[in-house]
């Protein structure tokens, strides 16, 4: 793991004071909570995208895993240009200044080890979507929008980390 620059871009904020070897427990926290986020693509010509996406994230690794089908403009996408942005936000109706967000920027590879996506969907299956079955043949049948049956398997190593409270905003760099 590289060495981390942090910028604080509004002051007074989340961003204002934060360990320089870790991301705010808030922070870290509604990554890890949020049952999806919004993935950004764009094609090779330029053309912007975004999709739903269920997600796991390994905080020690720094790194997102989701699944994709094949038949998706999304998927096409990450094939000419894995530069992606995943968005988890809440949203406070009564109280913008409580709107709470996060963006996670990155490089996008499709993982192709089937030990380690057995690993992660049951990282996904156990740990995160808990009502969701455990039997692999159940969750094939019933929630194919999960793991899609021409699924394939990605993970963004988060490049960078940028985050906001109302007008307040805060971001980490990883260097490679």
């Amino acid at each position: 793991m590289g060495k981390r620059n942090t910028k604080d871009i509004g002051g007074g904020g989340l961003g204002l004071m934060y360990p320089h070897t870790q991301l705010p427990q808030k922070v870290q926290n509604l990554i890890k909570n949020s049952p999806l986020g919004i993935l950004a693509t764009c094609s090779q010509a330029g053309q912007p995208h975004s999709a739903v996406v269920f997600f796991y994230y390994y905080p020690t690794e720094e790194i997102i895993y989701f699944f994709k089908s094949q038949a998706t403009i999304t998927y096409r996408n990450l094939y000419e240009n894995p530069n992606v942005a995943i968005t988890i936000d809440q949203h406070d109706l009564l109280d913008p200044l409580q709107n709470f967000g996060v963006m996670l920027r990155g490089d996008m590879k499709q993982v192709n080890d089937e030990e380690e996506i057995d690993c992660v969907l049951g990282d996904l299956l156990n740990n995160k979507y808990h009502t969701l079955p455990k039997d692999p043949k159940e969750l094939k049948q019933d929630y194919e929008w999960l793991v899609p049956p021409d699924r394939r398997c990605f993970r963004l190593k988060i490049a960078t980390v940028s985050w906001w409270q109302g007008p307040y905003f805060g971001r980490i760099n990883y260097d490679s």
